[in-house]
């Protein structure tokens, strides 16, 4: 029974349990059965235990239905407590939100006005969590971005208006290109973007000076300088370029623009200028060649000389002379004129003038004397007619004049304030350094110059050179110096190596050691080779090599197969024959293929011959020694390239060597050995 149910009767009708509950039930149904009751009240007994089964049902129904709900109240409070939790924790991530956003906008506020007081209402002081503040501040932010694209927009269209502008991604490909990079270069944009900017590349412009422009701008830094371009019609056009790299958060470029504005026409004046003046100077420098320097006369024996001079303006004050007294007497006169350019050469063509002038007058003043003037008579003379006039433009030349007497074999020298000269002995190697005592010509008008004399013979070396060798600097500011010059020379006489290749050689160790500096002085140098000679003028091949000089040129080979004629006395036809051609092939391989560092470079040739065989070396400046690793076979199908040159060389010459003497010297060395010597020649020779 129900336990409300079962409570209620217990109430009401005082049963105490369920038990007697169905007694009464029992006693009631008896009752409604007798005959006397009335039928209502006989339906009510009869009927009452059927009613209490119905009460009870409803509790029971009541029960389901409370539980029911009991369930879905217990369910629907679970739901709210996590919807209310998920709601506290969308709030708290709101606020967050909010305040980090309030935070934003107040440092971006900060940015955009760097620098600047904030307007009043830019940063308010309510809590990161107000809404209406963000809003506000987003707000601000809109019409302040709006007014800074704004600006940006007039930016750009008036750079546009002036300038050649591009963006290239970080491989250097064209993503942007404004309306002038296309009006200049005659591309469209279509075909510019998408592009690398080698499509305008001009060929004007060494690799290394991309190279360094792409060093600059990978690095992070801002690259300027003159560029040329050439247009799709095939023009040059000439810009400044000035190219800047964006960095990303690494410091690493991922894009570059480039701002350029057209220099065509200023360029185009530069370069006519440019050239004016190459040509002015080129003129001049010839003009200077044959007033200041000239020829080394010919006839000397007994000496092989060669001269080197550089300017540092294309026109300089340095001078200097050879003048041939007899086959074994001669005098060298260098100097060099304080100052440089056109009014330096001016003063030192008028010296050298004023000296050919006095020797004249000397010469002809002492017809049927056997007697030259001295060096100490001349410089004295040239001292007395020059030094006032040099006083009066506040200018001074230190010179030397050094005279050569063979037969006495004697060296003597007068030095007016110039460089002391190197001389090497031939027998000890042994560099002698050579002082004057003297000062220079037109400092002092009461100055008398002396004289010293000095012994020397076959085999002995002087160098004359002016200050602008030695005092020449890298670009740490250290002087080359007199130690690697006198270096030099005793390299170059260990060698056996000629005068024009020590001074080649010493030109290229100048330029190593000056590097990319502007040549600050001129640079002048006379290299003297005592050596035995005969009066013919032709060298004694079983005694020592025969020396000439040929010009960096393919006429050189003419002269070359001469040269070799001349000296092969005895040589049997077809050994000539071989060992000519190997040489020919030699000097074109050189001409054609070795880079010549120097202008103005020549190559020498040292001929020997003796009874037995003949030798060609042929000696010529360049930064790399070639050396074959293996000697190359030539292919006569056709189809490969290379190997008759070397194959032609070593077939016609029974020894080749290749050598680097000096630094910046190569040589190539040829031997041929005579089949069937003709000692007959030799010895009527």
């Amino acid at each position: 029974m129900h336990r409300i149910l079962q409570r209620q009767l217990k109430r009401t009708l005082g049963l105490a349990d369920e038990q007697a509950c169905r007694d009464l039930l029992a006693a009631a149904s008896t009752l409604a059965s007798q005959a006397d009751l009335d039928p209502a009240v006989a339906c009510l007994l009869g009927n009452f235990g059927e009613f209490l089964k119905r009460v009870e049902a409803s509790y029971e129904q009541s029960d389901r239905d409370l539980e029911l709900r009991t369930r879905s109240l217990e369910l629907s409070s679970a739901e709210l407590s996590d919807t209310n939790a998920q709601l506290q924790e969308e709030m708290g991530e709101r606020t967050l939100a909010l305040q980090s956003l309030h935070q934003t906008l107040t440092e971006l506020l900060r940015v955009q006005h760097a620098g600047k007081a904030l307007p009043e209402g830019k940063l308010s002081n309510t809590s990161g969590d107000d809404l209406g503040t963000v809003a506000q501040m987003i707000g601000t932010l809109v019409r302040d971005g709006e007014r800074v694209r704004r600006a940006l927009d007039n930016q750009k269209f008036a750079l546009d208006q002036h300038g050649i502008v591009s963006i290239t991604d970080g491989d250097g490909n064209i993503t942007y290109a404004n309306q002038k990079f296309t009006d200049i270069s005659g591309y469209t944009v279509d075909e510019l973007v998408g592009q690398n900017h080698r499509l305008i590349k001009s060929g004007v412009h060494p690799s290394t000076f991309y190279r360094e422009m792409w060093k600059t701008i990978r690095a992070g830094k801002v690259w300027h300088g003159e560029l040329a371009n050439r247009k799709k019609s095939g023009e040059l056009y000439w810009v400044a370029s000035t190219i800047v790299p964006w960095l990303d958060e690494q410091g690493r470029p991922y894009q570059y623009i480039s701002i350029r504005t057209d220099i065509t026409s200023q360029k185009t004046i530069e370069l006519a200028l440019d050239e004016a003046r190459r040509r002015e100077l080129e003129i001049g420098h010839q003009i200077q060649r044959s007033l200041l320097f000239g020829e080394i006369p010919e006839g000397i024996i007994g000496a092989d000389i060669a001269t080197y001079t550089e300017p540092s303006q294309g026109i300089d004050g340095d001078f200097y002379a050879v003048h041939r007294f007899g086959a074994d007497c001669f005098d060298i006169l260098v100097g060099d004129v304080m100052g440089k350019g056109v009014p330096a050469a001016l003063i030192g063509a008028a010296i050298k003038t004023n000296y050919n002038q006095i020797l004249a007058e000397l010469l002809s003043d002492q017809k049927g004397v056997k007697e030259l003037p001295s060096p100490a008579e001349i410089v004295n003379l040239l001292h007395r007619n020059l030094t006032r006039r040099l006083i009066e433009l506040s200018s001074f030349a230190t010179l030397a004049l050094y005279r050569f007497d063979l037969q006495a074999g004697e060296l003597t020298l007068v030095n007016a304030g110039h460089t002391p000269c190197l001389l090497l002995r031939g027998s000890s190697g042994d560099v002698e350094t050579i002082l004057g005592s003297n000062i220079p010509i037109g400092v002092v008008a009461e100055e008398h110059y002396v004289q010293k004399t000095i012994p020397i013979k076959p085999g002995d070396k002087l160098l004359a050179y002016s200050d602008g060798i030695t005092e020449t600097c890298n670009s740490e500011g250290e002087e080359f110096g007199l130690d690697r010059l006198t270096f030099l020379v005793k390299a170059a006489n260990r060698e056996n190596m000629p005068p024009a290749t020590l001074l080649q050689s010493m030109r290229h160790q100048l330029h190593t050691f000056v590097g990319s500096n502007r040549l600050m002085d001129d640079q002048t140098a006379l290299f003297v080779e005592l050596c035995s000679g005969r009066s013919d003028g032709i060298a004694c091949a079983c005694r020592y090599p025969y020396p000439m000089s040929l010009p960096w040129r393919f006429e050189a080979i003419s002269e070359l197969r001469v040269a070799i004629n001349k000296v092969a006395i005895g040589m049997p036809e077809i050994e000539l024959g071989a060992l000519t051609v190997a040489a020919v092939e030699v000097l074109t391989n050189a001409i054609r293929h070795a880079p010549q560092s120097l202008t103005d470079a020549a190559i020498t040739c040292r001929l020997n011959c003796s009874e037995t065989q003949m030798s060609v070396e042929l000696i010529y400046p360049s930064a790399t020694v070639f050396e074959p690793s293996e000697l190359l076979e030539p292919d006569f199908s056709g189809e490969a390239e290379g190997g008759f040159g070397m194959f032609i060389i070593h077939q016609s010459a029974d020894h080749v060597q290749y050598m680097a003497p000096l630094p910046g010297i190569c040589a190539v060395r040829l031997v041929k050995q005579f089949s069937v010597p003709d000692y007959r020649v030799f010895a009527a020779t």
